[in-house]
């Protein structure tokens, strides 16, 4: 009787043994393994949080300069914005090598139809080459994006002389993305601006470079460039960034002062046919502008009849742009 005791004895105790190290192998190795999926996709999440935080500070913010700000990007990943009307995001003139531009397709998604768009390449962000073509070309597996509600700048001067075209990049760990020296996150923080409906974002290497050509923003437009070239006695070449600028632009303050600022020039250069015909454009396309009475007034000096305003609708007028 005592010996089929131990007998059993001896039998179960193999069977709770091994039952026992089944459960510490669930605990150790299937619980350690959810636990770093789970610290994985936290860590994921945190990626994809920070940059939705990003975006939904660029859509609040007023008109003006935002603080320096870093965004969290992991090792081959990557933050790339698209203009709205564009199907591609073009990094021109970027490098003098054989590889000379940059292009990144504008992802098919909801938050990127008919808008401008921000959009995260959480991981293996990379460029393909083809013997032959100056262009590389960025992929991504999969993107995560989110609608601007301004457009972003349509083009953006870069040093040495290359452009972003409808659209930035910025890429960690990527080499020779966007044309600028390697982007590293963790101390290059991003300088949003907002002027009117645009949106411009840069580097300090930008900002520096720019501040070298007498500019001291993100956005630099041909409106611009147009009161630099004005500013150095190049009035032709000033008439025609302006209306570089009036022609991508609606309406705004600064479509009014470019219209003006031609209007004067071909007075200035006698040529008054032409004057007469930007001032009635002025002053019948944008009726409350802030340059009516000026504009009235140099008609009425070509000759032209304008019927006079009234103090009610008479505004102040800027003689300088």
């Amino acid at each position: 009787m005592i010996k089929n005791k131990k007998s059993l004895f001896f039998g179960v105790v193999p069977l709770v043994v091994l039952a026992l190290s089944v459960f510490l192998f669930f605990v150790v190795f299937v619980g350690s393994s959810y636990i770093f999926k789970m610290v994985f996709k936290s860590s994921g999440d945190s990626y994809t949080r920070d940059f939705e935080g990003f975006v939904d500070d660029i859509n609040r913010l007023g008109l003006g300069v935002s603080p320096p700000d870093l965004i969290k990007l992991k090792k081959k990943s990557a933050i790339i914005g698209f203009s709205k009307g564009a199907d591609i995001y073009e990094c021109i003139d970027c490098y003098s090598s054989k590889i000379q531009h940059i292009n990144v397709l504008k992802p098919q998604k909801q938050e990127c139809e008919n808008n401008a768009c921000v959009c995260l390449c959480i991981e293996n962000f990379q460029f393909a080459e083809y013997e032959g073509d100056p262009i590389k070309y960025g992929f991504c597996p999969k993107f995560e994006c989110k609608e601007l509600e301004q457009n972003i700048i349509e083009e953006a001067s870069i040093p040495g002389g290359g452009y972003w075209k409808n659209g930035f990049l910025f890429a960690n760990d990527v080499s020779e993305a966007n044309g600028l020296r390697d982007f590293n996150p963790q101390i290059d923080p991003l300088i949003v601006e907002k002027r009117q409906n645009i949106v411009g974002i840069c580097s300090r290497d930008m900002l520096e470079y720019r501040a070298g050509l007498g500019f001291d923003s993100c956005i630099i437009t041909a409106y611009d460039l147009a009161k630099k070239l004005e500013g150095q006695d190049k009035p032709d070449e000033a008439i025609e960034k302006y209306s570089d600028f009036i022609a991508n632009h609606e309406s705004g303050r600064e479509v009014e002062n470019s219209l003006f600022r031609i209007g004067n020039i071909y007075m200035e250069q006698n040529k008054y046919q032409l004057a007469e015909n930007i001032f009635l454009k002025l002053v019948n396309e944008h009726p409350n502008t802030h340059h009516k009475t000026k504009s009235i007034e140099n008609l009425n000096e070509l000759g032209v009849s304008v019927p006079e305003i009234s103090e009610e609708d008479d505004v102040e007028t800027e003689t300088t742009a």
